[in-house]
């Protein structure tokens, strides 16, 4: 039997917060990637009222990928090797640079 979660991120400064350790930690990250806006998917397979964390679940990405946003520090080879993985593994959707260090204009 499985169990399937799927949740937000929760952005947290680890230096003022306590995080629950265990299963819940998968649902914890860094403040400062809260830019993110992460969602994650968790499937645990239950055995014995045990949970083990399952590592083979059919899932397509192309339902899940909107796009893949890739740092501006980057070089291109990085790019590329992104671009050929998501080909290799029939991935479709846009490739893009992260705008983050883009000057704003008001």
């Amino acid at each position: 039997m499985s169990k399937f979660d799927i949740g937000e991120v929760n952005y947290v400064n680890f230096d003022e917060e306590f995080v629950v350790n265990g299963h819940d930690s998968v649902w914890y990250k860094r403040k400062s990637l809260e830019y993110e806006h992460e969602v994650r998917a968790v499937v645990r397979k239950i055995s014995n009222s045990n949970a083990i964390f399952s590592n083979e679940v059919a899932i397509d990405l192309n339902m899940l990928i909107e796009r893949v946003v890739i740092s501006p520090d980057a070089e291109m080879w990085f790019f590329e090797v992104v671009r050929d993985i998501c080909h290799k593994y029939g991935i479709h959707c846009p490739i893009d640079w992260s705008e983050i260090q883009v000057p704003v204009y008001y």
